[in-house]
C-alpha cells in the first residue's frame, strides 16, 4: 500500500465518520428535546431539566429555573 492510498484512506474514512454526528433536536423555544445523557448526571437532582438550552455565545448549557437562588 502506496503513501497516497493511504491517505485516500484516511480521508475517506475521516468523510464517513462526519456522518455519524448528529445534530440534537430542539423543540420551537430552541429547547433540547432530549438531552445529552453527561448532561443529565451531572445536573442536580432539584434543577429543572425541561428548558435545556445550548448558549452558542459561550458553549454552556441553560436551563430554566424558578424559585430563590
Amino acid at each position: 500500500m502506496n503513501a497516497t492510498s493511504k491517505a485516500l484512506g484516511l480521508i475517506f474514512g475521516a468523510y464517513l465518520l462526519t456522518g455519524c454526528a448528529t445534530t440534537p433536536a430542539v423543540d420551537a423555544d430552541g429547547a433540547f428535546t432530549e438531552l445529552p445523557e453527561p448532561l443529565v448526571g451531572l445536573a442536580a437532582p432539584y434543577q429543572n431539566l425541561n428548558k435545556v438550552r445550548l448558549d452558542p455565545n459561550d458553549s454552556c448549557f441553560w436551563y430554566m429555573h424558578n424559585g430563590p437562588v
